[in-house]
């Protein structure tokens, strides 16, 4: 799971984008996903293996610590890679 939470401390504001990541791959505009305004944005991913859901845990074991970022995003489409860094 990716988030995007506009950074009000960087002057931003709106709704938080998010999405699904599956394969290596995510998009906000699709079906598992929420789209995100422009400007300057916290980055949050978030890894689970998907196995053996719970209530608490409702995507599995978390494959990693959540790994957060900032980036500033472009006002209309663009693409975005990030890289989760091993530990």
């Amino acid at each position: 799971m990716v988030t995007f939470t506009p950074d009000v401390g960087h002057g931003n504001s709106g709704p938080q984008g998010y999405a699904e990541i599956r394969n290596g791959r995510y998009s906000t505009r699709g079906r598992d996903g929420r789209a995100t305004v422009g400007g300057p944005h916290a980055i949050a991913v978030l890894g689970f293996d998907g196995k053996n859901p719970t209530e608490e845990s409702p995507h599995g074991r978390r494959l990693f610590p959540e790994y957060q970022l900032e980036h500033d995003l472009p006002q209309g489409r663009g693409t975005l890679d990030i890289n989760v860094p091993a530990r």
